[in-house]
């Protein structure tokens, strides 16, 4: 868990019962104990094997690659949820984006990115029908109109409320420009075919050909 201190408390470290206050590359962490459990599920495999996949691609890349992505670490320094900026290492970047993209079938990256974040585009249409389609419509962003469509979802099972969110790993859509994208089958096999005025969460990310990955867009909306 991020945290920032305050005026009462300036800084911390070291445990108190459970808890873990700790300062990780600049930024301050409280953890908590972990309570060790069987990650057997899909989805956490799938996770984890994601994350064993980036880490066997960055140890292969040329030690030439390391270095640049090293450099472009230090020239990028990423902003928390907090809004605290923080400088990550090479590697770290990489898994960073290695991660989610291999997780939705994207090759994992190469050479850093020229681009920083493009953002998602513009979105043209987004409309989920009894029976299919799931059809959500946009234009790539004009920095880098070239990559990938990221896309996963959330079936709350109410008809009032999304509650905490459990999004489902949907597969990724490439896309040039434009594109037109239909997530019915997907979206069934993941998470069921919903039934009319049913609600529904949908989260959007891009990553470009030549950029990182964009922060997160969702949507909330019932299906027609």
């Amino acid at each position: 868990m991020l945290i920032r201190f305050g005026a009462i408390i300036a800084q911390a470290s070291g445990s108190t019962g459970a808890v873990t206050f700790a300062n990780t590359k600049g930024a301050p962490v409280m953890r908590v104990r972990p309570q060790r459990c069987n990650r057997c599920t899909p989805d956490q495999m799938n996770q984890q094997l994601a994350y064993n996949s980036a880490i066997a691609h960055w140890k292969a890349l040329p030690i030439g690659t390391q270095y640049a992505w090293n450099l472009y670490a230090i020239k990028n320094q990423r902003q928390n949820r907090l809004g605290q900026w923080r400088r990550l290492t090479g590697m770290q970047f990489y898994l960073k984006e290695g991660i989610i993209r291999i997780a939705h079938g994207i090759p994992a990256p190469g050479s850093p990115p020229t681009y920083g974040q493009q953002g998602i585009g513009q979105p043209t249409a987004i409309s989920f029908t009894n029976g299919g389609p799931y059809e959500i419509d946009f234009n790539s962003p004009v920095g880098d109109p070239h990559g990938w469509y990221i896309f996963s979802g959330h079936r709350p099972m109410s008809t009032t409320s999304y509650k905490k969110p459990y999004r489902r790993v949907l597969p990724a859509f490439y896309v040039e420009h434009a594109g037109s994208f239909d997530l019915y089958s997907a979206w069934c096999a993941a998470l069921g075919d919903m039934a009319a005025d049913e609600l529904y969460l949908i989260t959007v990310r891009y990553t470009g050909s030549n950029s990182l990955t964009s922060a997160p867009a969702t949507w909330r909306a019932t299906v027609g």
